[in-house]
Order: C-alpha cells, then sequence, then structure tokens
C-alpha cells in the first residue's frame, strides 16, 4: 500500500467530505468504511487542545464543503447560461477552502502548507481556469 505524507486540512478536507457521502450518496456504507479507518488513525495522532484549536475551522470547512457539494449538484441540473456564474461561486468556495485547511494546518503544527492561486483575473466574466504543470514521476521516464 501506497502511504504518502498529507496535509492535516487535506486529512480533514477528506473526513468531511466522507461525512457529507455518508449523509447524501448512494455509496453510503464505502465511504463510511474509508471515514471510520480515516478518522481513528487521525483521533491516535492528534492530542486533545489541537482538537479544541482546530476544531471550529474544521467545521468552516464541513460547511465549505457542503455548500461546494450543493453547487455541484445545481450545475449538473442547470442550463449552459447559468453555469458561468456556478463555476464563480465554485471556485470562490474553493479559494475559502484552501484558506481553512490552511488554518487547520496552522492549528496542527504542519510542517506542509497547500499551495495554489486562486486569484481572480481584472475581467468581470471571466472563469478561472487550470492547466496542470507537467510532471515527470521518478523513475518513469515520462
Amino acid at each position: 500500500m501506497l502511504k504518502v505524507p498529507q496535509t492535516p486540512g487535506d486529512v480533514f478536507d477528506r473526513i468531511t467530505i466522507l461525512l457529507l457521502k455518508v449523509a447524501n450518496s448512494d455509496r453510503r456504507v464505502e465511504a463510511l468504511e474509508e471515514l471510520v479507518k480515516l478518522s481513528g488513525a487521525v483521533a491516535k495522532q492528534v492530542e486533545d487542545d489541537e482538537w479544541v484549536a482546530a476544531n471550529p475551522a474544521i467545521n468552516e470547512l464541513l460547511d465549505v464543503n457542503e455548500e461546494l457539494w450543493d453547487l455541484e449538484e445545481e450545475i449538473r441540473a442547470a442550463e449552459d447560461e447559468d453555469k458561468v456564474e456556478m463555476i464563480k461561486q465554485i471556485h470562490e468556495k474553493n479559494r475559502q477552502r484552501h484558506e481553512i485547511k490552511n488554518v487547520i494546518n496552522e492549528h496542527l503544527d504542519s510542517d506542509v502548507f497547500e499551495v495554489k492561486d486562486y486569484s481572480v483575473e481584472d475581467e468581470e466574466d471571466s472563469v478561472p481556469s487550470y492547466t496542470p504543470p507537467a510532471y515527470s514521476a521518478p523513475g518513469f521516464g515520462v
């Protein structure tokens, strides 16, 4: 099994998404199984004072992820002309999510922080786009 380090913000982001899947998805059983495993691993590593410090940000992250969940459901059913505004809303929620995850990282003394650029272009009607950087995996000669 591949084991890679993750920031606390990413772990709690995953936990909040799993909570939403347990409540709203047809794949509740699988989501609950993953949630139990991940929550158990986290509980063994986080001190009580760290929980107290990070808890407001974790709850805020859950709220933002729930808003994203709802927006993504709406965009699937929307007409094309409504999608541009919804995409802008999703972009803003992802910016908020990024900031909250880094607050969690600070509370839990992470030495790694998520790096993203959520700058908004000057044009009011512009929709943010993303082009992934070229990546060459070590040992794969890509």
